[in-house]
């Protein structure tokens, strides 16, 4: 594991913009040619929204576009969610897809991943395997809502996360930067890609964040049995790069209190 272990902590000032589980499946074509009747059925107390959107490929002009609707052509995905559209769910013939920005913490969103593919597993039997399991978060650290606005990244962020904006130099004139990288987490076939750089908020101010994209996955087959470890492996692994990443002045900053 190439973070150290770290303690579970919530932050009262939450730097989560969006998290996001994906579970890929080889395709079931019975999802393009259906609505997804059953799978509704079981997610809707909870999920009660509905709207499908159809695959049409980019570049066509939008009078054609319509037309090509009007014929039946297959559906792209299907999309549920909350009545408060905090919570989404994306059902293609290749993935099953659950998202929020109202991330509170890895129980509720555990019970509901859980949920929405056992309720998956039941509506296209059988489903032994996937061919591939995403988990990625998204943190943006805005330096103004931290009452953080003329402390230095270099005191904010440990040097191998903050790459050129820890320099002595350059860094404080530095208005654009991403970098990105992909690495292997353990020998049970987990990997990391992990983007990170300046972005602008998108409050209106225009201010200079710092955004972490850390995707975890699996490239190789994965067991029903085995799906849901996988995820509270990658969770973990997500707790130990994030504290990992920030230095104490900005831990304190975003108010933690321990699990």
């Amino acid at each position: 594991m190439p973070f150290p272990e770290a303690n579970r902590e919530v932050y009262q000032r939450n730097p989560l913009a969006d998290v996001v589980a994906q579970l890929r499946f080889e395709p079931i074509l019975l999802i393009d040619t259906q609505p997804p009747a059953a799978f509704q059925n079981e997610i809707r107390g909870q999920y009660p929204t509905y709207r499908p959107m159809v695959a049409v490929p980019s570049g066509i002009p939008p009078h054609v576009q319509r037309l090509i609707r009007k014929m039946g052509a297959p559906e792209g995905h299907h999309t549920f969610g909350t009545q408060d559209a905090r919570w989404e769910i994306i059902l293609t013939r290749e993935s099953l897809v659950l998202k929020t920005k109202a991330y509170a913490g890895w129980q509720d969103f555990e019970a509901r991943l859980r949920q929405i593919r056992i309720a998956f597993e039941h509506a296209y039997q059988p489903v032994n395997a996937y061919a591939s399991l995403n988990l990625r978060y998204v943190d943006i650290i805005q330096r103004s809502s931290l009452d953080l606005n003329n402390v230095l990244w270099s005191e904010l962020l440990v040097p191998e996360v903050a790459g050129e904006l820890a320099s002595h130099e350059v860094g404080a004139d530095i208005d654009k930067m991403t970098n990105s990288l992909h690495c292997r987490l353990d020998d049970q076939g987990s990997f990391l890609t992990l983007k990170t750089g300046l972005a602008l908020s998108k409050d209106g101010t225009r201010e200079r964040c710092f955004f972490l994209d850390s995707d975890f996955h699996t490239h190789t087959r994965t067991e029903i049995q085995n799906v849901e470890a996988i995820f509270q492996q990658f969770n973990r692994h997500s707790r130990n790069l994030f504290r990992w990443a920030i230095k104490e002045r900005l831990r304190l900053a975003l108010q933690p209190v321990r699990q």
